[in-house]
């Protein structure tokens, strides 16, 4: 019996030790926390509370102490939560209510297996955050119990208050905790063993006798809690929340240093690999290239339209182009586009163009054809051309 009981006293003194070690070996700060939790939600400026951190992608009507599950540890009762950012906001700080944000929380320094105060009845058991202005010594918290706002509370049944059993899928309707925190009996404990803060303001003796089962401990990993010791010899009293000038000295750097790695990661230059790849798709030929292409083909076809004599320049020599014999060969657009005169009419040599003033200006000739027009004039008389009354004639009106 003796020896069972040196081995038991050895084995709690063995892991106590380990405990201890790997707490002190944490590192936590205010800069650790921003940089950490800013990809999981935002932080803002609370007038009440000043800067807070705001989950981000939770549930409407979400409550902090809900997605996960109760264990009794080494540390007492801790708090094993399912969200990816739990072991901070849940074993650092405290969390309030903060219009418009909703529920917040607001960091700290100083390390505990769950930041709650207990309300329980005979039928229910319930907790809620810790205020803002809650502190503990060196030796903790043995005093009276901490009331929070009974809206904050959350309650199960106590039958189903067991390690395993998810409180978001047996928790009481929030409208009823007011009601049942009204009559229920409140305690909270934080006692403080090799430096590190435990809770224990639940009785296990109590969840035993309601559950019908006793509980077993869970090892706790002191490394991914990031279990940490009061810094002992510096203050007679340390809050669960650090001061606001602290936390805001600390976010602001915080904030520098993201932009200084925006800035950087900007200005880095890109790969050999990937500027090679860039630049292939540049050495193709342009939209505009290609249409200047297709114009330079397409350009001989329109040579033969633009050798063929236009009418104004036949107008202007005084006489009319032969028209061709060729029965094969389609006529010009220009010589489908002008109109022609039913009139049977004669071919005779053009005049020279040295011939006498008056035959360039109003003398028609034998076909029809108006001499070369003065400048200025496109007939010389100042009268539109027309085929059937002959040029030089006013138009009737």
């Amino acid at each position: 019996m003796g020896n069972k009981f040196i081995r038991a006293a050895f084995a709690g003194l063995l892991l106590g030790f380990v405990a201890a070690t790997a707490a002190a070996q944490v590192n936590v700060s205010i800069s650790f926390f921003h940089e950490s939790l800013a990809p999981h939600g935002r932080w803002v400026a609370s007038g009440s509370y000043g800067d807070v951190w705001v989950p981000g992608g939770v549930a409407a009507g979400w409550s902090p102490y809900v997605d996960g599950e109760w264990q009794w540890t080494d540390y007492g009762w801790t708090w094993a939560s399912s969200d990816p950012w739990g072991d901070i906001a849940y074993h650092y700080g405290t969390w309030v209510w903060s219009p418009p944000y909703g529920w917040v929380w607001v960091p700290g320094t100083v390390w505990a297996p769950a930041w709650v105060t207990w309300a329980y009845t005979d039928d229910y058991i319930g907790w809620a955050p810790v205020p803002v202005s809650f502190a503990v010594t060196v030796n903790g918290y043995a005093g009276p119990a901490i009331a929070a706002p009974r809206a904050s509370y959350v309650f199960v049944p106590a039958r189903q208050f067991t390690p395993g059993v998810r409180v978001a899928t047996v928790r009481v309707p929030a409208a009823q905790s007011p009601a049942i925190y009204a009559r229920a009996h409140r305690a909270t404990a934080f006692p403080v063993t090799a430096g590190v803060v435990h809770n224990t303001g639940l009785p296990v003796a109590r969840v035993e006798k309601v559950t019908g089962r006793r509980v077993e401990i869970a090892r706790a990993d002191a490394e991914r809690l990031r279990v940490a010791p009061i810094p002992k010899g510096k203050a007679a009293k340390y809050q669960v929340v650090a001061p606001n000038a602290e936390r805001a000295a600390a976010i602001q750097a915080g904030r520098g240093k993201g932009s200084q790695k925006a800035e950087r990661a900007e200005a880095k230059p890109e790969p050999r690999g990937q500027a090679k790849k860039k630049a292939a798709p540049e050495a193709r030929p342009q939209p505009s290239e290609s249409h200047a292409a297709r114009a330079h083909e397409t350009a001989p076809k329109r040579e033969p339209v633009e050798a063929r004599p236009q009418p104004s320049e036949s107008h202007a020599r005084g006489h009319e182009p032969k028209p061709k014999k060729e029965p094969a060969e389609r006529p010009s657009p220009q010589a489908q586009a002008a109109p022609r005169d039913s009139s049977p009419r004669q071919v005779a040599p053009a005049e020279p163009k040295a011939a006498p003033r008056e035959a360039q200006h109003g003398n028609p000739n034998a076909h029809g054809h108006a001499a070369q027009p003065k400048p200025g004039n496109a007939h010389g008389n100042g009268q539109p051309h027309d085929k059937d009354n002959g040029p030089g004639k006013p138009q009737p009106r």
